[in-house]
């Protein structure tokens, strides 16, 4: 298997598995956890789509419009994911809902933009310092 693509399902596994964590009882610990993992998973899963398709995008402005969103794209998918689960298995199980309101919806979203912008921020400046 290619160095890149175990590098990737590596960030993946993390992702998924801090996500885990959460779930199940760091969000009680924790209360600002929220913040950690959705800027963290945009930055994280920025740096995946940078380094995949940087290759495929030469021109560094339209590579960062393109990232930044895919990485909204990806993060609407996931809330409505959450949605879905809260409406079917959340209920039917009657389990606690993963969408508390409309605001934690959007305050994820937000900030799962801002952890692919410090991102994109920060390898701009590490381009220009070359």
């Amino acid at each position: 298997m290619n160095i890149k693509i175990k590098k990737y399902f590596t960030i993946l596994f993390a992702i998924a598995f801090f996500h885990l964590l959460g779930v199940f009882f760091l969000y009680d610990v924790f209360p600002n956890y929220d913040v950690l993992m959705h800027s963290g998973t945009g930055f994280l899963l920025s740096y995946i789509l940078a380094d995949y398709w940087g290759k495929y995008l030469p021109q560094r402005y339209i590579r960062y419009v393109f990232i930044f969103s895919v990485l909204v794209c990806l993060g609407v998918i996931w809330e409505l994911g959450e949605y879905v689960w809260d409406q079917t298995i959340s209920t039917y199980f009657n389990l606690n809902f993963l969408q508390l309101s409309l605001q934690d919806t959007m305050g994820d979203l937000a900030l799962d933009m801002v952890g692919s912008l410090i991102f994109l921020f920060y390898n701009y400046k590490k381009k220009l310092d070359k």
